[in-house]
């Protein structure tokens, strides 16, 4: 197997490359792949957050990215040592189309062992993802405690659903409808998640830089945008700013 950290080291273009880093990385990402992307190039994004799509399609254009989200618990014990369990990959198409490329994409992961499923609304299951990243990785991180603890405390339990009702209302301005049976999936999928520390957490327990912008800061640009109350929010984000800035 052959490892860089630059794409241009490889001398055969990708068909397929997977991007897994962290949001605050995109565009760094994006000068590094543009040497690399060929006319036979899919670019599969499984990072967290909405803002990364839309700046991979500008870099690379619709026909070139494939959007996607991934679920996995995972933690780096040591350097070169990760403890994870099973995962599984979403992916689509913008409409509730089995293309060729979501086919070959979805026969790849399969001959990796890999649970793919394709989405017939990829745009709400994104959404879905990230209502849940930006409520359990948030509160999670605030508080410094696993996901089981919230459903520990009936106060917290009330936070995680005041922030999706806000989540919930910047989502329609953006053609999304997180409605109550979207809310019972989130939660439920939380709750059985189990005691896990979330990514965020893990970066703030180990000093490293925490991707609250890929999340709350996000959720805060488009209810600006579309002048949307998200008072509680906004006060998670400054407590976060100031976390970082200590």
């Amino acid at each position: 197997m052959n490892v860089s950290d630059n794409p241009s080291d490889f001398k055969r273009k990708p068909n397929l490359i997977l991007l897994t880093l962290k949001s605050f990385d995109t565009d760094l990402a994006i000068k590094k792949l543009k040497s690399v992307v060929s006319k036979n190039t899919q670019i599969l994004s499984l990072q967290n957050g909405i803002e990364n799509y839309p700046k991979l399609i500008n870099a690379f254009g619709e026909e070139r990215v494939v959007r996607a989200f991934c679920g996995i618990n995972a933690e780096i014990l040591n350097p070169g040592v990760i403890r994870c369990g099973p995962g599984y990959i979403f992916i689509g198409e913008n409409i509730d189309d089995r293309s060729e490329r979501i086919k070959w994409i979805q026969s790849l992961l399969k001959k990796s062992k890999i649970k793919c499923t394709v989405s017939k609304n990829i745009k709400k299951d994104v959404w879905r993802k990230y209502a849940w990243n930006c409520i359990f990785n948030i509160v999670t991180t605030i508080e410094q405690i696993t996901i089981s603890k919230i459903f520990d405390d009936p106060e917290k339990i009330q936070l995680c659903k005041d922030l999706f009702r806000e989540i919930a209302h910047v989502a329609k301005s953006q053609g999304v409808l997180l409605g109550d049976d979207m809310e019972k999936l989130i939660f439920d999928s939380a709750k059985n998640s189990g005691n896990i520390k979330t990514s965020t957490l893990q970066d703030r327990l180990k000093g490293k830089r925490m991707e609250y912008e890929a999340f709350t800061g996000a959720l805060i640009r488009l209810a600006d945008k579309h002048k949307i109350h998200v008072p509680i929010n906004r006060s998670l984000y400054e407590q976060l700013k100031q976390l970082e800035n200590q």
